[in-house]
């Protein structure tokens, strides 16, 4: 396990170690974890010469669109699947999850195309609308409402509430705990999207942190490593602290969403 820890750790260890290391420290023959002379140097440099709080409000405004969509289909189709009888259901459910399978190098060329008739290149919802459903959210979902027991829904269609207050009133309440787990995971990985963005949006001012990375990497002047890794260590901030923060839910969540299929 501690041999575990370290290979994951590490990396991290090193970009948040590279990001304070003047340029004479980046390349010496020890392995020099904590730099000697420490600087923020590398912090300063890009705030002041790059766009990089534009490039996180763009990051935040795609992060936020993208998760907020993916819940609500998510919690839709999983309340769908998991509550209602309908011919083919079993079928589709496992349509929903072969998706899971498919690499996104397949799906890019239509929905590219499909984003480019809708005139929205260059525009955030390009980036959002053919994001905003996962498979793995449908799954996750799912799970927990079936460990919903049935005798308390058809008390409430009993008491006379239909399917949208059923799942307003009583399923969305009792799987919140899954329902916030899943916006954490979701998030961070909407945080750190990069080929999507890249491809859809066209101008600099809309760029996300994870793109605004390739300013500093050039074909002949080399990989600016400092201040790569000053705004690597920006980007990885909010979803370091977004995760250890809920990490205690995200295992709970994880274990209650497995124990009825």
């Amino acid at each position: 396990i501690i041999l575990t820890i370290i290979l994951l750790i590490f990396p991290i260890l090193w970009m948040f170690s590279t990001s304070f290391k003047l340029k004479g420290e980046l390349f010496t023959p020890d392995l020099r974890i904590i730099p000697h002379n420490p600087s923020l140097a590398n912090y300063h440099y890009v705030i002041e010469e790059y766009p990089v709080s534009r490039w996180m409000l763009n990051s935040l405004i795609i992060a936020v669109g993208v998760t907020a969509g993916r819940i609500i289909t998510s919690i839709l189709a999983a309340y769908g699947f998991a509550v209602f009888d309908f011919p083919g259901k079993k079928l589709i459910f496992f349509l929903v999850i072969w998706t899971m399978s498919i690499p996104f190098m397949i799906t890019m060329i239509p929905n590219y195309i499909t984003v480019s008739r809708l005139g929205l290149i260059g525009h955030y919802a390009g980036v959002i609308l053919p994001l905003i459903t996962k498979a793995f959210g449908i799954f996750f979902l799912r799970q927990h409402i079936k460990n919903i027991p049935k005798s308390l829904l058809d008390a409430a269609y009993i008491d006379g509430a239909n399917s949208w207050q059923i799942l307003y009133r009583i399923v969305t309440p009792l799987i919140k705990g899954g329902v916030f787990a899943l916006m954490i995971l979701l998030g961070i990985e909407a945080w750190n999207i990069y080929f999507w963005p890249l491809l859809v949006l066209t101008k600099d001012s809309m760029y996300t942190l994870p793109i605004g990375l390739q300013y500093f990497q050039d074909a002949e002047m080399g990989t600016f490593w400092g201040e790569l890794m000053a705004v690597a260590s920006i980007s990885s901030v909010p979803a370091l602290v977004l995760y250890i923060f809920a990490r205690k839910r995200i295992i709970e969540a994880s274990f209650t969403s497995g124990q009825k299929y």
